[in-house]
C-alpha cells in the first residue's frame, strides 16, 4: 500500500468529480435554443481524460505499484493539457452570445471554465504525487531470510555391543535427535565377556 494513499484518493476524487461536471454543465447550456458546441470539449474532456485519470490516481494510491503509477502520471499530464483546451474552447463560448440577453448559457461556460481551472491544479498535484510513489519504488519490498541448507556427510561405522552411535559432524548447525511417535527403543543387554580366571 502506498505511503501517499488518503491525498491521491482526494485528488482522484476531484478528477472524477470535474469529468461529471464539465459534460452536465456542457448539456444543460446545449439545452439553450441557439447554443451547440460542436466541438465539446468539457464532454471528451471530462469523459476521456478526467475521469480516467481520476480512476488510475487512486489506483496508484492504494495498490503503490510503479505501472499503475507511471500510467497515473502520464493520464495526470493529459488531464491537465485538455483542462487548458476545455477552458480555451469554454472561453470562447462563453464570449460569443447566441442567446441575445439569455445569461445562462454563459453561466453554464463560467463553470466549465471554473472546473477546467481546478482540474488543472489537481493535475498537477496528482502528476507529483505519482512521481513520488514511482521515485519510491512502488510498494514496500519484503524480503524473507531462508536458513542455508547444511548438509552433513555421517559415515557408516562398524557398530560394537555397548559402543555408542560415533556420526563425523562438521562445523554449523547442531545434529539433533529425532523422536518418532510410538514405542521408546529399549535399550539390549548382551552378555558380559566372560573373566578370564586367574589361579
Amino acid at each position: 500500500m502506498s505511503t501517499f494513499k488518503c491525498p491521491l484518493a482526494t485528488l482522484g476524487a476531484f478528477h472524477i468529480v470535474d469529468g461529471i461536471v464539465n459534460p452536465a454543465a456542457w448539456g444543460i447550456s446545449w439545452l439553450f435554443y441557439g447554443y451547440v458546441s460542436t466541438v465539446a470539449a468539457p464532454v471528451w474532456g471530462g469523459v476521456v481524460f478526467f475521469i480516467p485519470a481520476g480512476i488510475l490516481t487512486i489506483l496508484a494510491g492504494t495498490n503503490g505499484s510503479r505501472g499503475v503509477a507511471n500510467w497515473s502520471l502520464v493520464m495526470n499530464i493529459f488531464a491537465g493539457i485538455v483542462a487548458v483546451v476545455v477552458i480555451v474552447f469554454s472561453g470562447i463560448m462563453a464570449s460569443t452570445n447566441f442567446s441575445y440577453g439569455l445569461g445562462a448559457h454563459g453561466a453554464c461556460n463560467v463553470i466549465s471554465i471554473l472546473s477546467a481551472a481546478l482540474e488543472i491544479v489537481i493535475s498537477i498535484m496528482g502528476a507529483i504525487y505519482s512521481g513520488l510513489v514511482i521515485s519510491r519504488g512502488g510498494p514496500a519490498q519484503t524480503t524473507t531470510a531462508q536458513a542455508p541448507t547444511l548438509g552433513y556427510n555421517i559415515q557408516a561405522v562398524q557398530q560394537y555391543p555397548g559402543q555408542q552411535f560415533q556420526a563425523q559432524q562438521y562445523p554449523g548447525q547442531q545434529v539433533q535427535a529425532m523422536q518418532y511417535p510410538g514405542q521408546q527403543a529399549q535399550a539390549m543387554q548382551y552378555p558380559a565377556a566372560p573373566q578370564e580366571q586367574t589361579y
